[in-house]
Order: structure tokens, then sequence, then C-alpha cells
């Protein structure tokens, strides 16, 4: 439903929409609950060479914890990409002209709301989908996007219990705070390249090249000063 959710708001071709979209993937991506979408800044955020993965401090706003969280490319879907919703968010201007504050809010306008604000901000975009979007009904709460990702993640073959436990921000390191603390940045990583539709979460998810692109460009260049 989120795909589906997602294209609705790019045929809308709007800031608001874009922003909306990207806060949508962001929540199915780090399994998160609708009023912490308002919490992480650009401070908190890396890009990590090794697993090339973009990194963000996550708040958690039922813990009060603040917990890494992972995102790599999608596999099959650029409506849930991360960094396609991010960059047309950026490219927008509905963030692009505050990234440059590292003290600034990632969305800005989900953040310093009252208590509850942000996810009945959040629960208003899904709304707008009604009528929209198959499946989608005005009683959607934002804890659906966490619930389908948490379904997706236990029911995915490769990937171990222990990965969508820490993605989800359960309490799981009194269970062994040594295995927690040794392997929570593999699990974490893992659970996120299951929700990126990847078949094999143990496997390296490259970046995407601009390589490609740039080699065909050249080929085309070349073919017509031949002809």
């Amino acid at each position: 439903i989120i795909i589906n959710m997602n294209k609705h708001l790019i045929s809308k071709n709007t800031p608001d929409d874009f922003e909306n979209r990207a806060v949508l993937t962001a929540l199915r991506q780090a399994v998160g609950r609708g009023g912490e979408i308002g919490s992480s800044i650009w401070h908190t955020c890396s890009w990590n060479d090794d697993t090339e993965m973009w990194e963000i401090e996550w708040a958690e706003e039922k813990t009060g914890t603040v917990n890494l969280m992972t995102f790599s490319r999608d596999n099959t879907d650029l409506e849930v990409d991360m960094f396609h919703s991010m960059a047309c968010y950026l490219i927008t201007q509905r963030g692009g002209h505050k990234s440059s504050d590292e003290n600034k809010f990632l969305f800005p306008c989900f953040a310093n709301l009252r208590k509850g604000g942000a996810s009945e901000k959040v629960h208003s975009v899904i709304k707008s989908c009604v009528g929209h979007v198959p499946g989608v009904t005005s009683d959607m709460s934002p804890s659906g996007i966490r619930v389908s990702a948490s379904d997706e993640m236990v029911k995915h073959p490769m990937l171990n219990l222990a990965g969508a436990i820490v993605r989800g921000g359960w309490a799981f390191e009194k269970e062994s705070r040594l295995f927690y603390y040794l392997t929570k940045r593999l699990h974490v990583s893992q659970a996120g390249l299951v929700l990126s539709d990847m078949a094999n979460p143990t496997q390296h998810c490259p970046m995407y090249r601009i390589d490609g692109i740039v080699e065909e460009k050249l080929r085309q260049k070349v073919k017509n000063y031949v002809h």
C-alpha cells in the first residue's frame, strides 16, 4: 500500500507532497512510530563508505533513546527508495535550503509540534490518500506502517529475528547486552536491506553508480560524431 500511496503523492507534484512522500518512506524504512519523524537532525546524518548506506541517529519516541538507523537503496521500487525520496524533497526546496544548517531538522514541518502532533500530521498524509489509493481507509494510523514493515522483516526467510527486533527498537539488549552491542550495526543494516527488497540481506548492496550513464553518453557522442 505504501508504494501506491507514494505514487499518488508523487503524482500531485507539489513540494508538500514530496516531503510527505519522504516522511512515509523514512517511517517505513526505520520501522518508526509516527511521532519519531520530527526528531532527526542533519548533524546526526553520515555516509558509511564500507556499507554504502546513509546512517542516522534515530530517536525512539517511546523509550527516549537514540539508536542507529541505516538506509540503503531500494532494489525494486523507486517510489519507496529513500535516496530518491530525499532527493525530490530537497530539490523541490521543501528541505534543501535548510539542509546546510547542521542543527536543523530533516523534516522541520514535522518538528517542534505539541505531543502527538507529528503523528497526527502523518495520519493526515495517510488520510489524503483515501479515495485515491485502494485499501487506504480514514482509520488507518501511522502505526500501520510500523506493523507492516515489522511483518515484512519477520517473514523474510533469510533475516535473523534479532534484526527485526533491533531495527524495530524493541527492548532486546537486556537479554544479552554483549550480543546487542557487538552485532547491533549488522542486524540493523540487514533488516534495512530486507525493507529495501534485497533477496539476500547478508550480501553487500552497492549504491547507484553514475559510471554506466556517463559511459552510455560517451558512446552516443562517439556514435553521433562518426555518423
